[in-house]
C-alpha cells in the first residue's frame, strides 16, 4: 500500500525537517508538491535561521526584523550562508557565485598619493548591497545604486570662503531602521596650512536624490594639528572618531563632546550600547569596551570650551579590556575589527551569546624583515545572570572580554615574503590579504591575492583569489562580498561568494 506523505500532520514534518541538514531539507523540497508546501512554511526557514552560528552568519543587517521577512527570503539567507562558508572552507577552489559591475567613470586615472586607488580614494558598499558609497580623489562623496549604476547625488562640503576648498577626507554611514542612511562625512580644505576640519552629518533616502543636512560643527579636536583621522562611526545620536592621539565621542543631538587624550586607538566600533575598541602601541594592544551611558551622564564643567571634555581613561570611564596576545619575536602593528552581535537570533540566545569580536592584525617580526597578517578572535560578554550583554548596555556591571584561543595566523609560502595589505574581517571570520612574492628577477613582483577564514576547528584556512594585481579589495562585513576598483579605473567590480 502507498505512503500517503499528505496523511502525517504538518507538524510532524516539521519536526522531522528538524533533524535534517540543509541538503536533506532541500531533497525534500524537491520531492513532491505536498512536500514542497510544507517546507515552504515560515518556522522552518526561521527555525534554520536562528540556529546558524557565527560561522554562517547570515547575509542580514543589524536594522532588518527577522520577523519581517518571508519564508522565501528566509530561505535565501539560509542556502547563501551555508554556500558561501562552503565556498570560502570547502575542497573546491573558492569562486565568486555572482559577479556586479558599477560604472562609475574617472575624472584621473593616475594613482594618486594617500593609499588612493584610481580616481577613488575610498568606498563603502552598504548593508544589504543596495547602494555603494564612493569618495572620489578630488573630496567629492557620491552615492550609486547597485545593480543600476546610477548616481543618487554628490555631495561636495561648502566652505565659507570662495579662495579655499573643503573636500571630504573621511566618512562613515549608519543604517535606519525605516531604510534611510545617515552618512558622516570628516571634512578639511585642499589648502594643507589650513588645519580645520569640519563634520557634517545628513541622510538621505534611496527613494530620494536629495541628502538632507542634520548637523553641522568644527571642532578644533578634530583639526588636522590632531593628526590623520584614521577612523569615525556613526550610530544613532553618537559619532566617534579615532585621529592619530584622540578618541572624540560627541552626542551630536546635544551638541556636546567628550575627548579622551593619548590612548592611541587604532579602530572602534558603536554596537548595543558600548565602545568596543583596540588601542595600544606595538605588542601592548588591548581590545577595550565601556558603556556609552558612561560618557553621556558626564556632564561638562562650566570652564569647558563649547561643550567639549577632555578626560582619561582611567579615572574617569569604568571599562574592561582583554591584552592581545603576542609572542616574543612577533609585534602586533595596525588591527581592524569586525563584530557579530548574532541579532538573527531570538532576543535571549542573543544575549546568551555576547559579542563576538573578529580581528584582523598586521604581524611584524623583531627578529626578521617578514610580515605576515593574522585574524584572532574575542567574545564581549557581561557578567550579570543573563550571561550576555544587554541590547541598549544599560546594565550595572561591567562586561567582560575573553580572547577566544583561536588564533589563526597564516604559515607563509617561502615564495612570499610578506603582505602589503589586509581587509577589514567579515562578521563570519573571513578577510582579503594581499602578498607579494620574493623572487627578485619579477620587476614588477608577483602580486598573489588571499582568501582567509577562521576555521571551527581554529587555525586558518586561506584560498587564493583571482584579483588584479592593482586592486585594493575590500569586504563588506553582512555578505562577505569583496570590491574593489577594475583596471580602467573607471569601473568598481563587486564579487559574491555565496
Amino acid at each position: 500500500m502507498p505512503f500517503d506523505v499528505s496523511a502525517v500532520p504538518n507538524d510532524i514534518w516539521f519536526e522531522i525537517a528538524s533533524f535534517l541538514d540543509l541538503k536533506e531539507v532541500l531533497s525534500l523540497e524537491a520531492t513532491c508538491k505536498f512536500l514542497r508546501e510544507v517546507v515552504s512554511d515560515k518556522v522552518v526557514w526561521l527555525k534554520r535561521l536562528r540556529a546558524l552560528d557565527q560561522d554562517h552568519a547570515p547575509n542580514l543587517p543589524r536594522q532588518v526584523s527577522v520577523s519581517d521577512l518571508s519564508w522565501e527570503e528566509l530561505r535565501i539567507l539560509v542556502v547563501r550562508a551555508h554556500r558561501r562558508r562552503l565556498n570560502c572552507t570547502g575542497p573546491a577552489p573558492t569562486r565568486p557565485t555572482r559577479e556586479t559591475t558599477i560604472r562609475i567613470g574617472s575624472v584621473n586615472s593616475d594613482v594618486a598619493p594617500g593609499g588612493s586607488y584610481g580616481d577613488v580614494k575610498d568606498m563603502k558598499l552598504l548593508p544589504g548591497g543596495a547602494l555603494l558609497l564612493v569618495l572620489r580623489s578630488e573630496g567629492d562623496l557620491q552615492c550609486w545604486t547597485v545593480p543600476g549604476g546610477e548616481c543618487l547625488w554628490s555631495y561636495r562640503p561648502h566652505a565659507s570662503s570662495d579662495t579655499q576648498r573643503l573636500k571630504v577626507c573621511s566618512f562613515t554611514y549608519d543604517m535606519q531602521v525605516d531604510g534611510d542612511v545617515r552618512v558622516l562625512a570628516v571634512s578639511e580644505f585642499a589648502d594643507r596650512g589650513a588645519h580645520e576640519r569640519t563634520l557634517e552629518i545628513f541622510q538621505f533616502s534611496p527613494r530620494e536624490k536629495t541628502p538632507v543636512s542634520l548637523y553641522k560643527r568644527r571642532l578644533e579636536c578634530l583639526n588636522k594639528m590632531n593628526g590623520q583621522v584614521k577612523v569615525a562611526r556613526l550610530s544613532g545620536d553618537v559619532w566617534a572618531a579615532c585621529t592619530m592621539y584622540d578618541l572624540i565621542v560627541t552626542f551630536w543631538k546635544e551638541d556636546r563632546s567628550v575627548v579622551i587624550r593619548d590612548r592611541f586607538f587604532q579602530d572602534v566600533h558603536l554596537v548595543n550600547g558600548y565602545l568596543i575598541g583596540v588601542f595600544g602601541l606595538y605588542e601592548n594592544k588591548s581590545v577595550i569596551a565601556f558603556q556609552i551611558s558612561s560618557m553621556r551622564n558626564i556632564q561638562p564643567s562650566a570652564s569647558a570650551q563649547r561643550a567639549t571634555q577632555i578626560l582619561t581613561l582611567e579615572h574617569d570611564i569604568p571599562y574592561t579590556s582583554c591584552p592581545i596576545p603576542h609572542t616574543p619575536v612577533s609585534q602586533w602593528s595596525a588591527a581592524k575589527l569586525s563584530i557579530c552581535t548574532f541579532h538573527w537570533k531570538s532576543g535571549a540566545e542573543r544575549k546568551r551569546k555576547g559579542i563576538y569580536i573578529t580581528m584582523s592584525v598586521d604581524i611584524r617580526s623583531t627578529e626578521t624583515p617578514r610580515c605576515f597578517p593574522a585574524l584572532d578572535s574575542f567574545l564581549l560578554k557581561t557578567t550579570a545572570d543573563t550571561g550576555g550583554v544587554l541590547e541598549d548596555g544599560e546594565n550595572d556591571q561591567l562586561p567582560s572580554i575573553t580572547h577566544l584561543e583561536r588564533p589563526g595566523t597564516i604559515i607563509l609560502d617561502p615564495q612570499l615574503r610578506g603582505y602589503s595589505r589586509v581587509s577589514r574581517p567579515s562578521q563570519a571570520g573571513s578577510a582579503v590579504m594581499h602578498f607579494y612574492d620574493s623572487a627578485p628577477v619579477n620587476d614588477p613582483p608577483w602580486v598573489v591575492w588571499m582568501l582567509a577564514t577562521i576555521s571551527c576547528e581554529g587555525g586558518m584556512e586561506y584560498r587564493t583569489l583571482d584579483m588584479p594585481r592593482s586592486a585594493r579589495v575590500k569586504m563588506e562585513s553582512y555578505s562577505g562580498a569583496l570590491y574593489f576598483v577594475a583596471d580602467d579605473a573607471k569601473s568598481i567590480v563587486i564579487q559574491y561568494l555565496d
